[in-house]
Parts: C-alpha cells; structure tokens; sequence
C-alpha cells in the first residue's frame, strides 16, 4: 500500500504479519492490521529537532478508537474515560 508522508512524498507500507496486538505502556492496543514502514530518517529529523527519540507513530484512527490522549507535556500516553 503506498500512502503520504509529512514531506508530501508517497511511500510504501506493509501489513506486519503475525502482529495480533500493540502493548503500549500496559494498554493493550487490539488492530485488524498494523502497518509498518522504514521511518529512519524521521526518526533521526525529530530526534535532532527535539533531542527525543520515538520508536514509532500511531495513527489518529487508533488513538480515537482506544481514547487514547498524548501528553505532550508530561511525556505521557494515557487511556481516556471520557466518552
């Protein structure tokens, strides 16, 4: 599958075979399909812009479904109990 990047260039995805099930800070993150590509040189521009490393990125999709919030400020992801 090819989708658009954050530079506006397309780039190829691929299903992650055999991946049943995310673990994130002990929430258990539970897809149909989880997507994976090479995201080196996105790892390493916000690493240098930020001096943070991530390890990778979830999609808006995900984090609605699961009322998942980012925490910027306190470097946190947390489940909502909001509705």
């Amino acid at each position: 599958m090819e989708v658009g990047g954050f530079t506006n260039s397309v780039g190829t995805v691929n299903e992650a075979a055999g991946v049943k099930s995310i673990r994130i800070n002990g929430i258990e993150i539970l897809e149909a399909g989880v997507y994976v590509t090479d995201m080196d040189q996105l790892v390493q521009h916000i690493e240098s812009c930020t001096r943070k490393r991530i390890s990778g990125i979830i999609g808006v999709p995900v984090l609605k479904r699961h009322r998942l919030v980012i925490d910027l400020s306190s470097n946190k992801l947390y489940k909502s109990s909001a509705r």
